[in-house]
């Protein structure tokens, strides 16, 4: 049984960053959880929420390279199936901005683990952090810095 809150990260990282809703299709592309980086838990939390929603998702492992290269045709063809596809690898990050993926949407996690979808941030509603981020990108006199371990500092 998975987790409740990891489910509603889950459903809040389909929904919100991914703008899917029941009947969409979803192809999942995830890394071997023994390369240590992403974890498996993930992979099985993302299916049972996009399975809650309707949205009939698919996974495929993929493989992890150090250097950026284009998805294969066959694989790209299985991208451009889709409505959307959700990278839990870090190839996602490597390729999101290359040509060859066309009009491919895709979504790109940085939640590496079950804990990270289940955090408070990863359970925060995705639209209210956009919403959050245009205001204070639009107010004067706001700006943030980042000061290590211990998070934000903001100044007035």
């Amino acid at each position: 049984m998975i987790d409740t809150d990891i489910l509603r990260g889950a459903k809040n990282l389909l929904t919100g960053c991914g703008e899917l809703k029941s009947g969409d299709r979803l192809l999942v592309l995830f890394e071997d959880a023994a390369l240590g980086f992403y974890d498996s838990a993930i992979v099985d939390a993302v299916l049972a929420a996009a399975q809650s929603l309707g949205i009939a998702a698919q996974s495929e492992q993929i493989p992890y390279s150090p250097t950026a290269t284009d998805p294969t045709p066959d694989l790209l063809a299985r991208m451009k199936a889709v409505d959307r596809v959700l990278f839990l690898a870090r190839t996602g990050d490597q390729i999101r901005f290359r040509p060859a993926l066309g009009n491919i949407r895709p979504i790109v996690s940085y939640a590496l683990d079950g804990g990270m979808l289940a955090s408070s941030f990863g359970r925060t509603d995705h639209n209210a952090l956009i919403k959050l981020t245009r205001i204070i990108h639009q107010t004067p006199g706001i700006s943030f810095r980042r000061t290590g371990s211990a998070g934000l500092t903001a100044a007035f």
